[in-house]
């Protein structure tokens, strides 16, 4: 797989095994520790020749193998993307039609003016049923949990000042002591 010359590490990647994509991912995440030259044909297998920034022998080595490392990591994250697209786009317009006032009923079949073709959202977002009972299910809890709103910041204004009423006191810290001030600015050269 390697291949070694002037300070240059040349590294054969097989494009099929996986994916330029996953290959032009690597090389991104690499330009701040290496030199890279891509050579070959991108539809059957690329050379990678790495030359470390700081010139070091013993460093290629070890940029190399982090490189190749890096290939792998790229190679699934690309799989695992491609893998759940359409649940990213479900759950995506989902949380888009809900924004606009949709209810979840007609958020499968709303045109919000994401293809522009007037084609229905639906047809890109096939689901089977199980699915997207289990999405359905992931979000009900997701807006179920919402936390605590202590400062009443989720409501709307209107609600938390009604017209005429004076505005909230701010809540007390606990068990802070107050900040000393200074006298004339000046600070106290025995406490420096």
């Amino acid at each position: 797989m390697y291949t070694m010359g002037n300070a240059e590490k040349t590294i054969a990647v097989q494009v099929p095994l996986y994916g330029l994509e996953a290959l032009y991912l690597a090389c991104y995440a690499f330009l701040d520790r290496a030199y890279l030259r891509l050579e070959g044909d991108p539809k059957a297998c690329v050379q990678v020749r790495l030359r470390a920034k700081n010139g070091d022998g013993a460093a290629l080595d070890s940029v190399a193998g982090e490189f190749e490392n890096e290939l792998l990591h790229q190679a699934l994250r690309t799989r695992i993307t491609a893998a759940n697209q359409k649940i990213r786009e479900h759950i995506i317009t989902r949380a888009l039609a809900s924004a606009q006032g949709y209810a979840p009923e007609t958020a499968e079949s709303c045109d919000c003016g994401a293809s522009g073709e007037g084609t229905p959202l639906a047809e890109e977002a096939v689901l089977d049923a199980d699915l997207e009972k289990e999405v359905d299910k992931l979000l009900a809890e997701v807006e179920k949990e919402g936390g605590e709103d202590p400062l009443n910041i989720a409501a709307p204004w209107e609600e938390s000042h009604p017209a005429g009423a004076a505005p909230a006191p701010a809540p007390a810290k606990k068990g802070g002591a107050k900040p000393k001030s200074r006298k004339g600015g000046k600070r106290d050269a025995a406490k420096v």
